[in-house]
């Protein structure tokens, strides 16, 4: 049993990207010391329980391509996961979708557990 306890969160809580990129990476930091590896998941939700946004749900499949990744850390220190964009020719306002983190690692303690990205329509020219 390891009790130390390590800190895992978001290099950024909001990230804004142009619908004509091609991807967007979101990245992840580990604080602490490491007496083992640390494993976290890092994956997109289209929607979370919150009412503090004006912007659109973004669909996987539709404006982003739904991703999960495991990070494995074996040192302190930053680990990105890039998710694939899809550009689509339809007028429509901004759209967000989310990134989470998870694990069943008991040692980890999330500073941030969730992450907005924001995607801009690229075809308002």
């Amino acid at each position: 049993m390891y009790n130390t306890v390590v800190d895992v969160g978001f290099d950024q809580l909001l990230y804004t990207v142009s619908e004509a990129d091609t991807s967007v990476d979101v990245c992840v930091n580990l604080a602490g010391e490491l007496e083992r590896e640390v494993r976290v998941e890092l994956l997109t939700l289209d929607s979370v329980d919150t009412n503090a946004t004006d912007n659109i749900l973004a669909m996987a499949g539709i404006d982003y391509v739904s991703f999960s990744t495991n990070l494995t850390f074996t040192e302190a220190g930053r680990m990105c996961g890039s998710v694939q964009l899809i550009q689509d020719l339809t007028l429509e306002s901004s759209e967000m979708f989310f990134m989470t983190l998870a694990t069943d690692d008991g040692a980890i303690n999330f500073s941030s557990a969730l992450s907005e990205v924001i995607l801009l329509d690229s075809d308002r020219e």
